[in-house]
């Protein structure tokens, strides 16, 4: 019998990432489409296949609303190169 996995999560003092899922993404498009903070952001959309990303959202731990996200893109396993972004 399989289990299915759990995602992680990660408790900070303040904030946890876990997973993004398909209800952030209104708010993640509303900060892709905002000039002062599209400018120094990558675009990426959730669930695009050809680019190699693992994306967490931060959250407020007492509102549990999503403030940022942080992610590890353009994975090279091969040259173990990687960038990471972030934003709040």
């Amino acid at each position: 019998m399989m289990t299915k996995k759990k995602p992680s999560i990660f408790y900070g003092n303040l904030v946890c990432l876990k997973p993004l899922n398909s209800g952030d993404q209104k708010q993640v498009r509303a900060w892709d489409k905002d000039p002062e903070v599209s400018e120094y952001r990558e675009v990426y959309r959730l669930g695009d296949k050809k680019l190699q990303r693992i994306s967490f959202g931060i959250y407020d731990q007492k509102s549990l609303k999503l403030i940022g996200d942080i992610g590890i893109g353009l994975i090279d396993p091969k040259n173990k190169h990687a960038e990471i972004g972030m934003t709040i």
